[in-house]
């Protein structure tokens, strides 16, 4: 399973490297060159960082010799996963065709009218649309684009627009080549039809070559002659069973128109335009140059119808690995969203802690801050009471002699000192420290100055 998984891998990243001829490599050595020389590709890259580089050139080189790479038939076959589709791409694509070809008859319709007022395409002319044929309509104004295009959905959840790659198209240049070789095969084969059965329709028009008369003006004469032309088919026994004559004239026409108009068709509508050239052609001849006109537009049906499955394939192979890589992002993605997820989580835990680690610092200043001022208004307050509770010295100017002084000094201290121990013994039962140092007169002054400060 693991092997299965890792050809898938190889075959979806390396399709667009081994192309043409270097679809033949076989050789490793080369093999190895050749992919070392695309590394630069972001899947290449990422299919070595998963496989290394020995793995990928080995599985490599397995697949080219089972021929997987030169076509996606072979590819289909070993693969068929990738070329699954389901219900809804197949109603998206055949929604897709159905819309290409009614612009595309309506292209061809305005440009017939504008450039061939002629009989065919005026009053007598139809539109051919698929299996059906319309009746004529005033070219319609445009239709708006939608102002958001439809979203694809896809199993990663993801709605990002991407553009369909339906309906299948040609290159112009292919187209074009391709058409004006089924206008001059068809020209051929009606000027050698109206040889054989029509030969007074060539002298009345003087038509004397193939070059000289256009596909649409074939189609046109056949068409007012149908009478007469279904019964020179009937009587050559090629009025074959298919769609009815009108409708391939009318498509007939249209080849020339698109071819000349350079009108772009979706490659159903070139296959379907192949198809029935062969099926006009193949009425109108029965030997001859007619049979090999048959051959050539069978051959031509053949490789057209062949390149538009090739082409459809391609575009699987394109939309799985298309799927591969989204897959691989929206992984990366998820993985992106959780990192983004932690990192929002681990900002908010950082912030948190330092909010409280700012918090601390702060309150420890307001602490600090607290404590000094504390400390300051008890230093004032100690220094205000002792000038208060020193009173002025009598030096003797009424004769008492400065030994009493001294005594009395000394009983004084001894009073006080006291009255200090006893307050300090029992603070309840007197007045506070406080109160000790200052009078019962200073005490509200100093009281409201250490609040103050406080609470400043």
């Amino acid at each position: 399973m693991a092997d299965k998984e890792r050809e898938r891998r190889v075959y979806l990243a390396l399709k667009n490297v081994f192309l043409g001829k270097d679809a033949k490599m076989r050789q490793s050595k080369v093999v190895r060159a050749f992919i070392e020389k695309n590394l630069t590709q972001i899947d290449i890259k990422d299919l070595i960082k998963d496989y290394n580089i020995d793995n990928v050139c080995t599985t490599a080189q397995e697949l080219l010799k089972a021929r997987v790479f030169e076509s996606t038939a072979a590819a289909k076959v070993r693969f068929p996963e990738i070329f699954a589709v389901t219900p809804a791409q197949s109603a998206a694509r055949e929604a897709s065709k159905a819309k290409a070809a009614k612009a595309e008859a309506k292209a061809i319709h305005v440009a017939v009218q504008d450039k061939t007022p002629d009989a065919f395409h005026s009053g007598l002319s139809h539109i051919y649309v698929g299996n059906r044929v319309e009746s004529p309509t005033p070219p319609a104004e445009p239709e708006p684009e939608d102002p958001q295009p439809s979203r694809q959905s896809s199993p990663t959840g993801s709605d990002r627009y991407v553009p369909s790659l339906f309906p299948v198209y040609l290159p112009m240049r292919v187209q074009h080549r391709l058409l004006v070789k089924v206008q001059t095969s068809l020209e051929q084969a009606c000027f050698d039809f109206a040889q054989r059965t029509m030969p007074e329709l060539l002298q009345d028009k003087e038509w004397d070559c193939p070059e000289a008369v256009e596909l649409s003006v074939w189609a046109s004469a056949f068409l007012r002659r149908q009478c007469e032309f279904t019964k020179k088919l009937a009587a050559a026994s090629n009025n074959a069973a298919g769609k009815p004559l009108d409708v391939l004239l009318r498509s007939v026409a249209d080849i020339r128109h698109t071819a000349v108009h350079r009108i772009r068709v979706s490659a159903e509508g070139i296959e379907r335009f192949v198809h029935d050239a062969e099926s006009f052609a193949t009425r109108l001849g029965d030997g001859g140059d007619d049979v090999s006109c048959v051959s050539l537009l069978k051959k031509l049906r053949h490789e057209t119808r062949s390149t538009i499955e090739e082409i459809e394939r391609n575009k699987d192979v394109l939309g799985a690995k298309l799927e591969e890589t989204r897959k691989r992002i929206a992984t990366q993605r998820a993985e992106l969203d959780q990192l983004e997820q932690v990192a929002i989580t681990e900002m908010l835990r950082e912030d948190s802690e330092y909010q409280v680690f700012a918090g601390a610092n702060l309150e420890r200043a307001i602490m600090e801050s607290e404590e000094t001022a504390l400390a300051v208004t008890i230093d004032d307050v100690t220094v205000e009471s002792s000038s208060v509770t020193a009173g002025p010295i009598d030096t003797g100017a009424d004769g008492i002699d400065s030994d009493a002084d001294e005594e009395g000094r000394e009983e004084r201290g001894r009073e006080e000192g006291d009255n200090n121990v006893e307050q300090f013994e029992n603070p309840m039962a007197g007045e506070s420290l406080a109160d000790g140092f200052l009078s019962h007169q200073e005490k509200p002054q100093h009281l409201s100055r250490i609040w103050k400060i406080l609470f400043a």
